[in-house]
């Protein structure tokens, strides 16, 4: 049976970043249950 709400690992390198006046949220992440690798995602603000 798979766990329903697994344990996540969050690196210490996810962070904000502005550029330019761009913002871009990065995480970087991978769950405790498991051997797979890290996964990165990023999330930015749109611009007009």
């Amino acid at each position: 049976m798979t766990d329903r709400y697994p344990n996540i690992v969050t690196s210490g390198l996810s962070r904000t970043v502005t550029i330019d006046g761009v913002t871009v949220e990065v995480k970087i992440y991978r769950l405790t249950s498991t051997q797979d690798s890290w996964r990165l995602c990023a999330h930015g603000d749109s611009q007009p």
